[in-house]
């Protein structure tokens, strides 16, 4: 039998794409429970931002994060009595545009470090 043509080794980069393609591409098949529950978590974190801005300004200005990571923290096993100051860490941590504000990319990022150490409890 001949040889065919020598098929070269893929880049590394590239074969981290095509694996993150094709791992996309998985989740977003109708009825895929990964991609349902990933809707689910984000539709969650709409409505907690929601909440959490409640002048509807479209950002979590720090006053309102205070009052609304209390809640959160409450609502899990994760409360414990922090002061402001520790709270005030946790909102510069996540506020990466320095703009003294959370808007909803940093409010997610935020939740989902809440959803991940509630999933370790």
């Amino acid at each position: 039998r001949k040889p065919g043509p020598r098929r070269r080794a893929m880049p590394p980069k590239a074969a981290a794409k095509k694996a993150a393609a094709k791992k996309a591409a998985a989740k977003a098949q109708p009825g895929n429970p990964v991609a349902q529950r990933d809707e689910e978590v984000e539709e969650v974190i709409a409505d907690l931002f929601r909440l959490g801005d409640p002048d509807g300004s479209g950002v979590i200005e720090f006053g309102e994060f205070l009052m609304h990571h209390r809640n959160i923290m409450s609502a899990t096993d994760l409360d414990r009595d922090e002061d402001d100051a520790e709270i005030e860490k946790k909102f510069r941590k996540h506020d990466t545009d320095n703009n003294q504000c959370l808007d909803k990319d940093e409010f997610a990022a935020y939740m989902k470090g809440i959803f991940s150490a509630v999933g370790r409890k």
